[in-house]
């Protein structure tokens, strides 16, 4: 409140893992951290594989807070607490959609560290000097000791990817920036349920859908959107630019699949 009698506007990030009540020595952190003016804070989705049940709950659990509370969780993709050898099955797959879901789920903040975009799979640890969290602790020596610079990533595949999804939503973003979120498919609180899709609240121009289990595919899934639906774009596959509608979607999603489908207001539009 001081700064703000100055300041046209500070914001407060703050890095509490929305633990369960009584866990932290101050209780209730969603309590603690509208009692502090906080805007935003870090969570702890990065502590999970994306395709487990836990996950989707948690995911849930986010967007009622994101919807009840005064601050809002992020959606992290990685922290350079979780880029340490114990936590390398967290990203063994579903990188590509733990980057979607926060790209473009805009009404939600996200969180990425350093190196995930091109952060190689470590089904056996890597070097000590390929993790940003043992360069935390700057020891010569010993399980955590780090000898020279820091190791980028060469997971040009992942890289390659993730680049699509940015040129995507260069393209669409001021389209949508500023719109409210309507779910189609919203996320599953029992955490049973592993397919989201959301459009815009106002007019809606795209719909985005995305399967959280990593493992298998989702088939014959019912959106119940009107109107006429291009297929425009894949996390994993070259969009087939069929239309779908009028008014329901039927589609079929591969293991970890984000998708996005764009409107037609003349369905005679692409010839």
């Amino acid at each position: 409140k001081n700064v703000l009698r100055e300041k046209p506007y500070f914001g407060y990030f703050a890095e509490s893992f929305l633990a369960p009540p009584g866990e932290m020595a101050y209780g209730d952190e969603c309590d603690h951290l509208e009692a502090s003016f906080a805007d935003s804070t870090l969570g702890d989705l990065q502590s999970e594989p994306v395709g487990t049940d836990k996950f989707a709950r948690e995911f849930a659990q986010y967007r009622h807070w994101l919807d009840t509370r005064s601050f809002a969780p992020n959606f992290t993709l990685m922290t350079a607490d979780k880029d340490d050898p114990r936590f390398d099955r967290f990203y063994l797959d579903g990188n590509e959609i733990r980057y979607f879901i926060a790209l473009f789920l805009h009404d939600m903040p996200s969180y990425m560290g350093l190196g995930f975009e091109c952060r190689d799979p470590h089904p056996i640890p890597a070097p000590n000097e390929h993790y940003t969290k043992l360069y935390v602790f700057q020891m010569p020596h010993g399980d955590k000791g780090t000898s020279g610079p820091y190791q980028w990533g060469r997971n040009r595949s992942l890289y390659e990817h993730l680049v699509r999804q940015k040129m995507l939503a260069c393209d669409i973003w001021p389209e949508i920036e500023h719109e409210g979120v309507k779910w189609l498919l919203p996320p599953d609180p029992e955490g049973y349920d592993k397919v989201i899709a959301w459009t815009q609240a106002g007019e809606p121009k795209y719909i985005f859908i995305a399967n959280l289990d990593t493992k298998n595919s989702q088939s014959n899934i019912v959106l119940t959107q009107k109107g006429n639906w291009q297929a425009m774009f894949s996390t994993h596959r070259e969009a087939d630019r069929r239309i779908a509608g009028a008014d329901s979607i039927r589609l079929d999603l591969l293991p970890g699949e984000g998708r996005v489908l764009g409107f037609l207001s003349d369905a005679f539009s692409m010839e």
